[in-house]
């Protein structure tokens, strides 16, 4: 009998992929809450302070299995690295 056992990824590469995530961004960090029952369940968040003076302020990104909150972080990177690249006026030549 061939079963397809799906594996969850090692913590190694979980930190591997996040660490790679909040690099591409900067500033801020993830959390990534796991929970077994019967089935595993994930969320992850990301927080951030938008100055040195303010509370640290929390965004929901992604839920479901691991997998799923890991392309939730390295989507919400790119997308929020893209949108910082955007706001950054370009130097014109002179």
């Amino acid at each position: 009998m061939n079963m397809l056992v799906r594996q969850e990824p090692t913590i190694g590469e979980i930190n591997a992929r996040l660490l790679t995530a909040r690099a591409k961004i900067g500033t801020g960090r993830f959390m990534l809450g796991y929970g077994v029952s019967e089935t595993v369940s994930c969320y992850i968040t990301y927080w951030w302070k938008p100055d040195q003076y303010a509370w640290e302020d929390c965004r929901a990104i992604g839920e479901g299995s691991v997998e799923d909150c890991l392309h939730a972080a390295e989507a919400f990177a790119a997308d929020l690295s893209a949108q910082n690249a955007a706001a950054v006026p370009a130097i014109a030549a002179e």
